[in-house]
């Protein structure tokens, strides 16, 4: 009997490997939430973050990024320096909200990469006590983003890169860490 079964697959084209090949590319995922904190990282700018995920196979995820900082209070916009006399004091503001798709590629290593809106404002103060948006500096429009999420047993760690598509000058790397549920 054993023999035929063996035969039976010789004769179809099959082997037990092509068997194992077919079980791996079925396999299920159990759903999963991920939760992740962590900063943005930029020479000249930090900001926070909060992402909410929900995978099996695919998924999606919402994140959110600031510093805190959401009101901007200034007297003019220039990109030119020599229109006023600096005084050092230097006010910046960063937020931004994304959504995206998440792939589970075996379990333990998924990629991430999403869209959304972002801002961030730059403003320089004058000996005359007036803030000044800096537009060179400044910039709000489409945030694309694009990571990696490890996760070891309940624990994950996640990295990016993230930019403005409107001033692609300004990237940040992305760090988080969280849990899996």
């Amino acid at each position: 009997m054993l023999c035929f079964s063996i035969s039976g697959f010789a004769q179809a084209g099959l082997s037990a490997s092509d068997e194992s090949q077919d079980t791996k590319s079925k396999r299920e995922y159990a759903p999963q939430s991920v939760v992740m904190v962590g900063t943005s990282l930029n020479s000249s700018q930090n900001a926070c973050t909060l992402m909410y995920g929900y995978v099996k196979k695919w998924g999606w995820y919402g994140k959110l990024k600031t510093n805190f900082n959401l009101n901007e209070d200034y007297s003019y916009e220039t990109s030119d320096n020599s229109n006023a006399f600096w005084n050092g004091k230097v006010k910046k503001g960063r937020y931004s909200a994304t959504i995206g798709t998440i792939f589970n590629m075996n379990g333990s290593l998924m990629a991430y990469g999403g869209l959304g809106y972002g801002k961030r404002w730059v403003e320089w103060g004058t000996v005359e006590n007036q803030n000044i948006k800096r537009t060179d500096y400044s910039y709000k429009g489409i945030e694309s983003e694009l990571g990696l999420i490890l996760s070891v047993k309940r624990f994950v760690i996640s990295g990016g890169i993230s930019t403005n598509l409107n001033k692609t000058s300004y990237s940040e790397a992305n760090i988080a860490v969280g849990l899996k549920f």
